[in-house]
């Protein structure tokens, strides 16, 4: 693992990654946007002996300076959930608007899935919290439905306990293995999230266990997954939909690799989400000249995220 981060980074960013991987990693909450505490969430968090900063990458994010935000009434209420930076921001590459269903593939234990169904975050935490959702035409849209699919039937328990808390009434859960086959019901969604099983080089301070456990060997297996998974959620897209790839991995074979290799086999277009990021600059500034978002404990201070954004043709060939 060293020989290959001085080989990509060069030796003075490699020193940085690996002793930003020995550091503890920052609590970062992602605020409901559709909870009555979303305008004041900071301060009511302090009545509660959470003292919070904004956070450095997602918008409306906060860190965690002091206390136990789990343990508070705003978390059993729904009025956040814990998640990394660079996690909140994978999701946010989808145009809006976030209308239609969504699948999110791998889906436990369900931040990204949160994030979908309930919308991106146009204001900081400290702007007026919105209205409350109503037939009122002023009233902001909700965004659309997400269906949560997931190998493991209690992860997907574990994930629908948080979204009964966070989104009620939006989130369906499918255990299948969509390597297997993709449900009759395919080429249907609007948005697919395809967050596939990795090296998990991106979170080696909260996993330190997998750089003992990790070989060239099992990247090269990895990879093979991640494709076929990928391919897998391209079934499930409608056509004109939009798909978003990503590992919490920062190596080029689970990452670049993948997705080129899958946009020559299936004709898939690839987009660049800097277009509507609009005033995210921070989040604009992680992605690549090629509108990929790569995130890194060193340079973000979040944990090492890629992903891209790809649009299916209206008129599609079959992935081959």
């Amino acid at each position: 693992m060293v020989a290959r981060a001085l080989a990509r980074l060069g030796e003075a960013e490699a020193r940085a990654w690996m002793a930003a991987n020995n550091v503890p990693p920052p609590l970062s909450l992602r605020p409901n946007p559709r909870h009555p505490a979303f305008g004041e969430l900071a301060a009511r968090l302090a009545d509660e002996g959470v003292r919070t900063a904004p956070g450095t990458l997602a918008p409306g994010a906060l860190r965690v300076l002091e206390g136990r935000p789990a343990r508070t009434a705003l978390f059993a209420s729904g009025a956040f959930w814990i998640q990394d930076e660079g996690s909140q921001i994978v999701p946010l590459l989808f145009p809006p608007p976030w209308d239609g269903v969504s699948a999110d593939l791998c889906a436990a234990p369900g931040g990204k899935a949160f994030v979908l169904a309930t919308g991106p975050m146009d204001a900081p935490s400290s702007s007026p919290p919105p209205s409350p959702p109503s037939s009122s035409s002023s009233s902001p849209p909700l965004p659309g439905r997400v269906a949560a699919f997931d190998l493991h039937p209690h992860r997907l328990a574990r994930l629908l306990e948080g979204a009964g808390r966070i989104a009620p009434d939006r989130i369906g859960a499918v255990a299948a293995d969509l390597t297997a086959g993709v449900p009759a019901a395919g080429a249907s969604f609007d948005r697919v999230l395809v967050d596939a099983p990795c090296s998990g080089t991106g979170v080696l301070r909260r996993h330190p266990e997998i750089r003992w456990r990790l070989t060239p060997d099992r990247l090269a297996e990895l990879a093979a997954l991640q494709s076929r998974l990928l391919d897998a959620g391209y079934r499930l897209l409608r056509p004109g939909g939009w798909l978003v790839y990503s590992v919490c991995s920062v190596e080029p074979e689970e990452g670049d690799a993948v997705v080129d290799a899958f946009l020559e086999r299936s004709g898939a277009h690839p987009a660049d989400p800097r277009e509507h990021l609009g005033g995210a600059a921070d989040i604009a500034g992680a992605i690549d000249a090629r509108g990929r978002l790569r995130t890194w404990p060193h340079r973000h201070g979040t944990d090492g995220f890629f992903a891209a954004l790809v649009r299916k043709p209206s008129t599609e060939r079959a992935v081959e």
